[in-house]
């Protein structure tokens, strides 16, 4: 299995890395109409990695927006990951926010409370 490198494609693109090692990263923005065709590689990837998944897991996210289209994508890939942990793995995720946006950071709360695993808020003053 090789680990997923998505780079930016544009200003407004996700930056993706996901390491066998169990290290893995989403940045950037999400803003397109059909966030589908990058969260499926992301999808994929977590379903091969599921069979021998590395223990911590650790997944950061620095997105400084999402649309709407994106929150669905993102909510399945933190559903997908939380699985990890009835395979007794130690799944830590971080999610970077700017100190002024309340709006991420309640959006953040609302994904902890679906995916019923806590995601640590790490406040920064900006991306």
């Amino acid at each position: 299995m090789q680990s997923l490198e998505i780079p930016f494609s544009g200003p407004k693109s996700l930056q993706v890395s996901f390491q066998t090692s169990g290290i893995f990263s989403i940045s950037g923005i999400s803003c397109d109409e059909d966030p589908k065709p990058i969260y499926k590689q992301m999808e994929n990837w977590l379903s091969e990695y599921a069979q021998q998944p590395s223990n911590p897991t650790l997944l950061t996210i620095r997105l400084k927006y999402f649309n709407t289209a994106s929150a669905k994508y993102l909510l399945s890939l933190l559903n997908q990951l939380v699985t990890l942990v009835q395979k007794d793995v130690d799944l830590q995720l971080i999610w970077f926010s700017e100190e002024a946006d309340e709006d991420m950071q309640d959006t953040v709360k609302i994904f902890e409370d679906l995916i019923k695993h806590p995601i640590t808020i790490q406040l920064v003053d900006s991306y």
